[in-house]
């Protein structure tokens, strides 16, 4: 699993490309009757503001990680496990790369109730416009989908806010043996 992870976090573009399929598949298995083609090639259009998106963030986030892709993954691995960076290069681009990430959390709440009322109306419209089952599915969908959203998001932020302050309580000094354990601030004795 995390070969596929690394791969994916190395080549955008097969993200997108995993991401528009499982889309499109989920577009079909709601309507079956539809091109499987037309369903892509929609698919696609419609995401690709979050594609520029997306592709602009990376580029920032190289940047900050010296330009490689392959450094912002190792930087990423070591931020997942909440392994404070030893060496100061590494640190600051540590540094840089959580204050970016937590400047992006700072409309959280106010985005998860967008997400929740888009998510309430497109069930309720479609139980107006749509089959019983249809309705279901979308309801199914859009709760599992906000749950994914609220929890993942959360533990993704209070990761980030763990690793700015083991990289802020932690001095030149006690770095070579610094790292966090569940959150916290170890020390190697």
């Amino acid at each position: 699993m995390r070969r596929i992870k690394d791969l994916f976090a190395r080549h955008l573009w097969l993200q997108f490309t995993a991401a528009w399929l499982l889309a499109a598949a989920f577009v079909l298995l709601l309507n079956p009757g539809r091109s499987p083609l037309g369903v892509l090639v929609r698919v696609v259009a419609c995401s690709l503001g979050a594609v520029w998106m997306t592709v602009r963030r990376r580029q920032r986030e190289r940047a900050v990680a010296g330009g490689s892709a392959d450094e912002l993954v190792v930087l990423d691995h070591m931020l997942r496990r909440g392994e404070v960076p030893q060496d100061a290069e590494r640190r600051h681009a540590m540094r840089e790369l959580v204050d970016q990430r937590l400047n992006r959390t700072r409309h959280r709440k106010s985005a998860l109730v967008f997400i929740a009322a888009l998510l309430i109306a497109v069930v309720v419209l479609s139980a107006f416009t749509s089959s019983l089952w249809h309705t279901i599915g979308f309801g199914v969908f859009s709760a599992v989908f906000f749950a994914y959203l609220y929890l993942v998001g959360g533990a993704t932020l209070h990761r980030l806010q763990r690793m700015r302050d083991a990289l802020a309580d932690t001095t030149p000094a006690d770095r070579a043996d610094t790292h966090m354990v569940g959150g916290h601030i170890r020390h190697a004795a």
